[in-house]
Order: structure tokens, then sequence, then C-alpha cells
């Protein structure tokens, strides 16, 4: 268990974008994942979360690519004024849209649980109550929901991410 703490210390010393991220308190399973990305696409435009809950896939996301616009979807409202704030006080140009992305357009059941990362459009099962047993307390909202190709006419030309949770 040492041994692998201090490798993975080395790592982060060899590594000047993984040591940045660090210190500036960003996501690093998000920051790993995306360096081999941004090694095959050196330049984005657009960054989209979809489910973007806490943010922390887009702040990992411009952290690499800072000249990116970010679109924020999250239909939790009180994410949405988390994520407002956030990009607000990282000074990130994005925005954030307080609805859920789907293949429908209008509203639908959305089922808000306490352990807020589970929240989806997806009714529990038995599985989730089981491997969650103390974190599957849900409750019912009505959100808000649109289709992408209503919102979004992009250039074929434009570098796009699409993140989907």
């Amino acid at each position: 268990m040492f041994i692998k703490k201090i490798k993975r210390l080395l790592e982060y010393l060899t590594n000047r974008t993984l040591l940045k991220a660090r210190l500036h308190k960003l996501p690093l399973a998000f920051v790993e994942d995306l360096i081999e990305l941004k090694s095959l696409i050196p330049e984005v435009n657009n960054i989209f979360d979809v489910g973007a809950n806490d943010g922390e896939f887009s702040l990992a996301a411009n952290y690499l690519w800072p000249n990116s616009y970010l679109y924020l979807f999250e239909p939790l409202p009180d994410k949405v004024i988390k994520l407002n704030d956030l990009l607000k006080t990282r000074k990130i140009k994005g925005i954030v849209y307080p609805f859920a992305l789907s293949s429908n357009e209008g509203s639908s059941i959305f089922f808000k649980y306490n352990y807020d990362r589970l929240s989806s459009f997806l009714k529990p099962d038995d599985k989730l109550r089981e491997y969650y047993a103390n974190q599957s307390n849900y409750s019912e909202i009505i959100v808000d929901q649109r289709k992408f190709d209503n919102l979004f006419n992009l250039s074929e030309n434009s570098s796009n991410i699409v993140k989907i949770d």
C-alpha cells in the first residue's frame, strides 16, 4: 500500500498536468481520463456536460481546454445554482441549462436520490437498493426535458466533446 502511494506521488511529480490539476484542486480521475483524449483532440470548441451534477467533469475539461465553451445540463434545481456559482467564481465561459436532455420534449418524472449522483430517469430496482442501501432513498420530481438536436446546430468544422451521464 505504501509503495503504491509513493508510485502515485512520483507520477504526479513527473506529470506537470496532473501536478497543476492537484494544486488547483481539480477532480484528478477526470483529468487523468481526459489527458489521453487531449493528445487526440488538442483543440475543442465546445464541451457538453449532460448530467453535470457538481461540475467535476466540466472543471477537468475546462482545465485541459481553457478556450472551449461549456454547456452544462442539470435538471436538479439545487445543482443548477451551484453550477452557476462555479462558472462565475472560476471565471469559466459557459452556460447552465436547468433541464435534462432526452429523446423527448416536455417533462417527465425524475428520481432524485439522497445520494444525488444516483438521480436519474430510471426507476430504482432491487439491485440498486441493495448496493446503495443507506443512500437509495428518493423522491419523484418533475423535470423539463429537451432534445439536443432541437437546441444546437453544430458546424461540421467545430470540435466538440459530449459527456453523457
